[in-house]
């Protein structure tokens, strides 16, 4: 188990995954979810009933596919942000039980933040 120093950089890595490595990747799951089409029934469009679904061919599932898709996809982006927001209070109150790791802690993370 790290303690002092070594326990302060420990903590400082705790802390950048958590204040900044993880709400980046749910930002990218945000975006994934934003990025999903709402409606695909005009692209889906064809003159005469050709296949499943009529002239709007398999759209109601792919619609319903997108839906749970973008569900899962938002879901993930909370629980990590969730992830993040317990890791920085871990580490922020882990740090306060030795002295000279919080102290190095605190350097890391202001380091960390001239470099984010």
């Amino acid at each position: 188990m790290s303690t002092g120093h070594d326990l302060g950089v420990d903590l400082a890595e705790l802390w950048d995954a958590g204040q900044n490595q993880l709400p980046k990747v749910a930002g990218e799951f945000t975006k994934a979810a934003n990025a999903l089409p709402t409606s695909i029934t005009g692209i889906m469009y064809r003159s005469g009933p050709v296949g499943a679904g009529g002239s709007y061919g398999a759209s109601s599932a792919w619609e319903s596919l997108a839906d749970v898709l973008s569900g899962h996809l938002s879901t993930t982006a909370g629980n990590l942000m969730d992830t993040g927001a317990a890791l920085v209070y871990a580490a922020n109150h882990y740090a306060q039980t030795d002295a000279e790791a919080q102290a190095e802690f605190e350097r890391r993370k202001r380091e960390i933040g001239h470099v984010q």
